[in-house]
């Protein structure tokens, strides 16, 4: 859990603190030396397993609500992610995609990636497929992060593909696409990989963008919140962690693949994928097959359940729905990068597709 997490949450934490006002919020390390010079705050959200700093807090008396999965703290009332429900989203959404093939790349020690690989392990089982677990350290040991490395690259080159692979969380979903690559295999085509916490920096940056769950954490820093909020005043602890439950997966490149065993199918998945946002047809699509337009077309709509056409729309459109979310570009720029030869012939796709315009669905998104 890195610096990113604890940011999402703290700005749950914030948005609790707006809405109460007579909050100061500070976000800093948990200094043992100042509460034993008794510099007390009111009241502690804990990220983080300092067992020392916590006993402390217990010995003074200040409220506290745990916010870390890492390992229980005794004592301490906890708003957490619903791991379970986390690893069996995850599951569906590889089962959804058509895998057979499945693994999960936990932290050894760690309590949150512990039940999200028995969340994920649990749903695949029942869906009678076996489940391949790598559980790798969190060393900061030179030699020990050589030594894993050159494992996690030979576990990942003997997997049977194509496979889905479920990370413990974003950071670990990096080391598996790194891992792939390494390895000379293709992300999504022969590895698809898919982390937790939705953490854009490295959700954005590893070369192909990761899917990822989001796990709703600035709804956990206000649920927190509030929990801290009623033991400032008193109300009795919590006995049983509250748990909540993630929100979606938010589709990357990552997993934007379907498994399939037509190789044929397989073949325009991939060239509707790489190149749906230069302008292609039908015709370019069949072109880049072993298969007449015709005989490529049955395959392709008995597969995947769509017809061409609307698979290279597909791809468009959610390039668009990307720039539209995460940009300020016009719809004329957006059109261009996107294979659409104009904003209003973008608009008019857009609508069609959506059942809203591009503008509306910008103004949504970010009023939510």
């Amino acid at each position: 859990m890195g610096i990113s997490y604890g940011r999402s949450i703290a700005r749950g934490v914030l948005a609790y603190a707006r809405i109460e006002r007579r909050w100061q919020v500070f976000v800093e390390e948990l200094n043992v030396l100042d509460l034993q010079r008794g510099n007390l705050p009111d009241g502690v959200i804990v990220h983080g397993s300092k067992t020392n700093a916590v006993e402390l807090l217990a010995h003074y008396h200040i409220p506290a609500v745990n916010v870390s999965g890492m390992q229980p703290l005794s004592d301490v009332p906890s708003v957490l992610p619903y791991d379970e429900k986390i690893g069996r989203l995850g599951a569906e959404h590889f089962l959804e995609r058509g895998f057979r093939h499945f693994g999960f790349w936990g932290i050894f020690g760690h309590g949150y990636s512990t039940r999200r690989q028995q969340g994920f392990t649990a749903a695949i089982e029942e869906a009678g497929y076996p489940c391949a677990v790598w559980q790798g350290s969190s060393t900061v040991i030179e030699a020990d992060r050589q030594a894993d490395r050159a494992a996690r690259i030979d576990w990942i080159r003997n997997a049977p593909r194509p496979i889905g692979i479920m990370a413990c969380n974003d950071g670990r979903a990096r080391s598996v696409y790194t891992s792939a690559m390494e390895a000379g295999l293709r992300v999504p085509d022969e590895v698809a990989i898919l982390g937790v916490d939705n953490d854009e920096l490295h959700c954005e940056t590893a070369g192909l963008s990761l899917s990822s769950i989001d796990i709703c954490l600035e709804t956990i820093g206000f649920v927190a919140a509030e929990m801290l909020e009623a033991r400032m005043n008193g109300e009795p602890a919590a006995t049983r962690p509250t748990l909540v439950a993630p929100k979606a997966v938010v589709v990357r490149q990552s997993t934007d693949v379907l498994a399939v065993p037509d190789t044929e199918v397989a073949a325009a998945l991939r060239f509707i994928r790489e190149s749906a946002t230069r302008g292609i047809g039908v015709d370019d699509v069949a072109n880049a097959t072993a298969l007449s337009r015709r005989m490529l077309e049955r395959r392709f709509r008995q597969v995947v359940g769509r017809t061409l056409h609307d698979e290279i729309r597909r791809v468009q459109l959610d390039k668009v729905c990307m720039l539209l979310n995460s940009t300020d570009m016009d719809l004329r720029r957006i059109a261009l990068a996107c294979g659409l030869r104009s904003a209003s012939y973008l608009s008019a796709v857009f609508h069609s597709g959506m059942r809203i315009t591009p503008s509306a669905y910008r103004r949504q998104f970010r009023a939510s």
